[in-house]
């Protein structure tokens, strides 16, 4: 099994935590699907790898 490159786990971190300030009401302005992050990261990972 390949490893995450580093980078790309930050990167998941950050996606996730916009996730949970939009889930909170905190902005409104993060409009992007959690199914077309999770495309860009898998995308990501097997260019990366």
């Amino acid at each position: 099994m390949a490893k995450t490159p580093a980078w790309l786990n930050w990167v998941a971190l950050v996606i996730g935590v916009l996730y949970l300030l939009a889930d909170l009401g905190v902005f409104v302005w993060w409009t992007v699907n959690w199914w077309t992050a999770a495309f860009v990261l898998w995308g990501l990972w097997k260019v990366s790898s």
